[in-house]
């Protein structure tokens, strides 16, 4: 969980109606935050935060933001203000971003502002926000970098493009020698510890001015001279890039509301894309995503079990942040640009039970009580487990959430997928229809390890049946090494199976994900419940595997119904 170390009279002096520690201390948890300690001697709160999705809260200015509304029941109109924002001191300002970015690191988001840096500690609040964005939100840079610039030494407009790493050479932050891109990734302690984001394409991605000056090697250091901001700097670039259209422009949102609650002044950059994987060929920042979410009176208090009429729902929302209006029983919600974290109606109601006061809750008697116990597949899931430990194999835990790419693109599948609405990641955006590509993610993670490898999960995946989504527990195999081939893995398979008591029998498929002539379906009363081969070879070099692989899926859910049917 993200954890900030804030000056706590920059902090205090952005709440005026909060003058004591105490104070804080017991509204923290209004932004799901603790309280972890104070430094007297340098005058700095520790202060934790229990959520991942709210990069808005990670800095002094965002949680007084909070804060500070919630007391008032006031926030500014951040996309009103944005809507109609101008750029006074030059209206060219933008940031071209070429064709040959699309395939690697495609977004990129920016802004200007009138911020003087006036001491130390506002140096390192900026610097503490921009690395917690990139570092947890960014996934360590890998979804999402940030660069703060002394825009009053870049010349307009900006190219953001790939580079050949031995093409160009800048001096990066700390040191005063030139190096090349090459160089920066092999000597750079910063580069060192990024290189593996871009040491295997082709080309690296520079920020460029118009004087053909770099002003940072993406996502890894800025440059020395361009790229460094100081105390005394007054006229700040902030941009950021990433993976995401939409994460890339929040984090930029989230600095944009920053800067202006700490008195800075924003003029809008507009990124022109030359490739289509951006959804509008212009773009303006900060940017208004204009999420509005509906929902009815009984929808937002059915769940708390309290009564509250319209005035009161609206009061709560407002103290969180949000910008409601409503007609009879209907309710409009506005989520303000600097937060992507509202995906269901039951957000909201968490966001209205906060302000409402967990403590208001009044306490009920239990109506009734069911005795817990174990669901009768369980049984059959802890055999499965401790037999395949037995055999010789690590079990692995990951997540039901999965993406396209995986699934259906790298596995050489048609198999129709269940997709998420309104994702936040595209990275996790359908429901895994197989155990087997999130085995091979783990294997693509792993290939500096010793094998052969030897692992297996039994969990949920959801299959389209009938064209209605199913979820069934599944276990998936994969076995990968040198000398691995379906022999020796089907002697597993064997052994898995025949302890089951039930009659089974294998029936040759051609399955795209398997190799021809070496793939079958397990068959149990008529119904198929599995599919074990050897892995096809596209698929392997799709995750980056350069052994031979052989495994596969047994759904247990049929397995022991078509056992069932049998007994």
């Amino acid at each position: 969980m993200p954890k900030l170390e804030v000056n706590l009279d920059n902090l205090l002096s952005l709440i005026p109606q909060i003058k004591t520690v105490e104070e804080l201390e017991e509204l923290l948890p209004i932004a799901k935050a603790e309280f972890d300690g104070l430094d007297e001697e340098k005058g700095v709160i520790n202060v934790e935060l229990n959520d991942t999705n709210r990069p808005d809260l990670w800095s002094a200015a965002g949680l007084a933001r909070l804060l500070r509304g919630y007391l008032t029941g006031k926030y500014r109109d951040y996309d009103k203000e944005w809507s109609q924002l101008v750029n006074e001191k030059d209206e060219n300002k933008y940031i071209i971003t070429k064709k040959d970015t699309k395939q690697y690191r495609p977004f990129v988001a920016a802004f200007l502002a009138d911020f003087e840096i006036k001491n130390e500690d506002l140096l390192v609040e900026l610097i503490q926000t921009q690395e917690k964005i990139a570092s947890v939100f960014g996934k360590k840079r890998e979804r999402i970098s940030m660069g703060l610039y002394n825009a009053e030494l870049i010349e307009f407009p900006i190219t953001y493009g790939m580079y050949n790493p031995e093409e160009i050479k800048f001096a990066p932050l700390q040191f005063e020698e030139e190096l090349s891109l090459k160089e920066i990734l092999e000597k750079h302690p910063t580069g060192v510890e990024y290189a593996h984001i871009i040491n295997k394409w082709p080309k690296y991605p520079v920020l460029m001015d118009a004087k053909q000056r770099p002003l940072s090697l993406v996502p890894i250091i800025n440059s020395n001279d361009l790229g460094r901001i100081d105390i005394g700097s007054k006229y700040l670039l902030i941009e950021a890039t990433g993976t995401s259209f939409e994460h890339t422009n929040l984090a930029v949102n989230v600095f944009a509301a920053d800067i202006e609650d700490m008195g800075g002044k924003i003029y809008p950059v507009t990124i022109r894309y030359e490739h289509d994987a951006s959804p509008e060929n212009e773009v303006v920042l900060p940017y208004s995503f204009n999420y509005v979410h509906k929902a009815s009176k009984n929808e937002l208090v059915k769940l708390l079990g309290i009564e509250l009429n319209n005035t009161q729902i609206k009061e709560l929302l407002t103290k969180m942040g949000y910008f409601v209006s409503s007609r009879g029983e209907k309710f409009t919600v506005r989520v303000p640009s600097y937060r992507r974290d509202i995906m269901h109606t039951v957000d909201l109601v968490e966001d209205i039970a906060i302000a409402y006061g967990y403590d208001n809750f009044k306490e009920v008697p239990l109506e009734s009580y069911t005795i817990g116990q174990a669901k009768p597949i369980q049984a059959a899931i802890d055999a499965i487990r401790d037999l395949m430990i037995g055999l010789g194999y690590m079990e692995v835990f990951t997540y039901v959430l999965s993406n396209e790419d995986d699934c259906k693109t790298k596995m050489r599948s048609e198999e129709p997928i269940v997709k998420i609405k309104n994702v936040m990641s595209q990275s996790f955006s359908v429901l895994r229809n197989s155990m087997l590509p999130v085995l091979f993610k783990i294997e693509s993670e792993n290939t500096g390890t010793k094998y052969p490898h030897r692992i297996f999960e039994v969990g949920e995946i959801v299959k389209l049946r009938e064209n209605k989504p199913v979820t069934i527990v599944s276990l998936g195999i994969i076995n990968i090494g040198q000398s691995v081939n379906l022999s020796n893995t089907m002697s597993d398979i064997w052994a898995l199976l025949s302890t089951t008591g039930v009659e089974y029998e294998l029936k040759e498929t051609n399955d795209s994900r398997f190799m021809e002539g070496r793939c079958a379906n397990v068959v149990v009363n008529g119904k198929i419940v599995g599919t074990v081969g050897e892995f096809h070879p596209e698929v392997l070099s799709n995750w980056g595997l350069g052994l031979p692989a052989a495994g596969g899926e047994i759904f247990i859910t049929d397995l022991v119904e078509a056992a069932k049917q049998l007994s």
